[in-house]
């Protein structure tokens, strides 16, 4: 994509135009958690869209010894809307980058960036900020019901995307 002389790529300039609107109809997170499972589930959706964002298998397989944890909920740390896919420009999803501890390492949290569709990002849950982990909260995250709140995420966005295909056609 080449700038021309009398201004932006009419591609480029379009994105630009619409970013504003796209950031005012995104739903705002400021403390967000999920559970290892979602989190493998949207990685999923990234690798089967194309998105240039992923992370590796092995952070799912339990069978490893560095794998990331079920016990600890994952964080998202930062999100920005984005716009390519393999160098294309293509409809916003966001470039999430999400925090998460390893079975064999509980002295320290680990990032990896993963690319999202809108449709997932604004079901995010939005949670409690947790500076320290009491025994209230964490009652509360162990006998959360992550098998149900996993399942209806999950139909959740297969419904909406499956909502946006038809819109599509």
């Amino acid at each position: 994509m080449k700038d021309s002389d009398e201004g932006l790529n009419p591609e480029l300039q379009d994105i630009l135009d619409n970013l504003g609107k796209e950031l005012s109809d995104a739903t705002i997170k400021s403390h967000c958690a999920i559970t290892r499972d979602i989190l493998e589930y949207l990685n999923d959706l990234s690798v089967d869209l194309q998105y240039n964002r992923s992370l590796p298998n092995w952070l799912f397989d339990d069978e490893v010894e560095k794998q990331i944890d079920r016990k600890f909920p994952v964080f998202l740390r930062l999100v920005v809307p984005h716009h390519y896919k393999s160098g294309e420009p293509t409809d916003v999803h966001y470039r999430t980058v999400w925090e998460f501890v390893f079975s064999d390492d509980y002295e320290n949290s680990h990032t990896g960036m993963l690319d999202i569709p809108a449709e997932a990002f604004n079901l995010l849950p939005e949670v409690p900020e947790v500076v320290q982990v009491n025994e209230e909260t964490y009652e509360l995250w162990t006998e959360m019901d992550t098998d149900s709140i996993t399942s209806n995420f999950i139909s959740e966005v297969e419904s909406l995307l499956k909502k946006e295909g038809e819109e599509e056609e």
